[in-house]
């Protein structure tokens, strides 16, 4: 299979020219023309020669075929010698003269310059110039009214190559005095532009072809320079002060792309997090960080509670929206927590949070914190005009608050707040061991056998759990700003299933209680205890659940009221050692919802009941 045919003739012919003996007399002038053929689809260069063709006959039409493939051809005009007669051509030079620069363009003159005092007439010119390492933006005459420009002269400048060609009754004084045509050429920072002049280009005089003498350089090089724009990305711990356990805190491997109206280029951020490439001279610069995060880091409970704090006691400054605005609508509001929520849950939340990283220049960060600039509209782009100043940014780990992605913890919770679990066969109550305000709570428990959890119950309203790999996750996170009391002995929730086997602890480093003071209190392991059912006693009710109570306890005062508060029972109870029934003496009330207070000497528990009749 043969190359793609794309055949070139370069330069002008080699002729040799016979007067047949006779000087003045054309007549039985014959020549022969030796051509540069080039192929581009295989690189192949060969000389055919044509001829002999007499002069008289004028220009000849050839067929330039490809060496080894004969389907590959070129139609090709050989122009004609006015003479065989003797003829010495003139000196002269064609030079390429870089004029001006800015940045990454350049702006050439092509001249010429006949060293003799006679006058010629020009035809058909034939010079060409190759253009590596930069491109071509414009090739023509510098005044196209001239008898130059209007005398027939083609201008091309296609595929890296610039051609002057052509053109009929030429004075040579026209052509030798000044310069005509203009070419302007970019590049980029770095390698330079080289513009080299093919061999054996020349043009007629008096009919007689000669070639240029090529007494100027073969080769003019431009080399762009531009302006280096650099900068570093940290977190911000780093910028307000180093944390310990860390080296530096500069995010490795951010992408950064910065353009202007002359290109852009590409820069990936290293160890320290420093970023930079060098692009053309501009009036402005726009750099922007367009790395992404598929996955959160640092998301974990304490940061569900923070986000819970913030959003109970109200102060949402520029920091906490960059830090929390997950589905980047400009705020930081309970649904961002609940998109945290649904993500610590395992639930898919890539339709509302496209990335959980965002980076904010520097400069706007300042800005947003000192009011200047408002932190919803700031994006991950900077506009520069300074070059020299570094542009550097702050990395934000979406929904992090308490920095642990950068193991730079702080803020995450005080404590103790004591939690007793009763665990049962078929129930384990999670109970208050001392009375506070709460506003939120999350507790992870790990469980030996998760699929023996049916379910999970509370008193909190809009309390929700799910189950994790072999976890618990169970959530309060209201968004009223009202807190509510838990006394000693309330039972916070009521893990429900097959329990006899299970080992149900708390994962102290991920449960947090948000506070009636918005204080976030944290439980330690040290800090909670695990009750075994068999020491405890319970008071059974019909159609209620089990109420756990203290050990000690031997006497039950048990009174049920209506939600306006009138009481309609009230009865005492002798404890057993373990177990308790109590029959509640309910077929005179009405089915609905009622409030019930139990109190022993440790115990006192009051809660909404549902009464239902058989």
């Amino acid at each position: 299979m043969y190359a793609q045919c794309d055949i070139l003739i370069l330069g002008m012919p080699d002729y040799i020219c016979d007067n047949g003996g006779t000087v003045g007399d054309i007549s039985d002038d014959t020549y022969t023309a030796t051509l540069t053929a080039f192929n581009n689809g295989d690189d192949i260069l060969w000389n055919p020669t044509y001829g002999p063709f007499n002069i008289v006959d004028g220009v000849q039409m050839v067929t330039v075929v490809h060496p080894s493939d004969p389907s590959c051809t070129l139609i090709y005009t050989i122009t004609a010698p006015a003479h065989c007669d003797p003829f010495i051509c003139p000196d002269y030079n064609v030079c390429v003269d870089l004029i001006a620069e800015d940045g990454c363009t350049a702006l050439y003159y092509v001249n010429f310059d006949i060293l003799s005092p006679q006058v010629f007439t020009l035809s058909d010119l034939i010079f060409n110039f190759n253009v590596s390492g930069g491109d071509i933006v414009s090739f023509d005459f510098l005044d196209p009214t001239t008898n130059i420009a209007m005398s027939g002269i083609t201008l091309n400048d296609e595929n890296s190559t610039i051609s002057i060609s052509g053109g009929t009754n030429i004075l040579s004084t026209d052509l030798d005095a000044g310069s005509h045509f203009s070419l302007v050429v970019s590049g980029a920072p770095g390698p330079c532009v080289i513009i080299s002049r093919q061999n054996a280009t020349g043009m007629f005089f008096d009919g007689m072809p000669c070639i240029v003498n090529q007494n100027c350089p073969d080769n003019m090089d431009f080399c762009p320079t531009g302006e280096t724009i650099q900068g570093q990305i940290t977190t911000l711990s780093n910028s307000v002060g180093p944390c310990p356990n860390t080296q530096g805190l500069g995010i490795e491997g951010a992408e950064v792309t910065i353009s202007n109206t002359n290109g852009s280029c590409n820069s990936v951020s290293d160890i320290s997090g420093r970023y930079g490439c060098t692009l053309c001279e501009d009036d402005s610069y726009d750099i922007c960080v367009t790395t992404t995060c598929d996955e959160p880091c640092g998301l974990e409970n304490i940061d569900l509670m923070i986000m819970q704090q913030i959003l109970v006691g109200g102060a949402i400054t520029a920091e906490v929206i960059f830090k929390g605005d997950l589905d980047q609508d400009g705020s930081f509001s309970a649904f961002d927590r609940g998109r945290a929520n649904k993500k610590l849950m395992g639930q898919d939340v890539s339709q509302h949070v496209s990335t959980w990283c965002r980076f904010v220049p520097l400069d706007d960060y300042t800005d947003a914190v000192n009011g200047i600039q408002v932190p919803g509209i700031i994006d991950d782009c900077f506009t520069t005009t300074d070059p020299s100043t570094a542009v550097d940014y702050l990395r934000f780990v979406l929904g992090d608050f308490n920095g642990s992605c950068d193991d730079c913890t702080h803020n995450d919770g005080t404590g103790p707040f004591p939690i007793t679990i009763e665990q049962g066969s078929e129930h384990a109550f999670v109970i208050a061991d001392e009375d506070v305000d709460v506003r939120s709570l999350i507790i992870d428990f790990s469980i030996e056998d998760i699929s023996k959890i049916f379910t999970v119950d509370s008193e909190l309203e809009g309390m929700s759990y799910a189950i994790v790999g072999q976890q618990l996750k169970v959530t309060w996170l209201p968004d009223a700003a009202s807190a509510k009391t838990l006394r000693k002995g309330d039972v916070l929730l009521s893990i429900n299933g097959n329990l006899a086997d299970q080992n149900i602890r708390i994962e102290d480093d991920h449960s947090f209680l948000l506070g009636g003071d918005n204080e976030i209190l944290s439980l330690d392991q040290n800090e909670y205890r695990i009750a075994n059912h068999a020491t405890h006693k319970f008071l059974s009710i019909r159609n209620q659940k089990d109420f756990p109570l203290d050990p000690r306890s031997e006497n039950v005062n048990i009174r049920l009221y209506t939600l306006n508060g009138a009481l309609l029972s009230n009865e005492n109870l002798v404890l057993n050692v373990e177990n308790n029934y109590y029959e509640l003496h309910q077929d005179h009330i009405n089915n609905g919802l009622y409030i019930i207070n139990i109190e022993t000497e440790y115990d006192k528990i009051s809660q909404k009941v549902i009464i239902v009749n058989d």
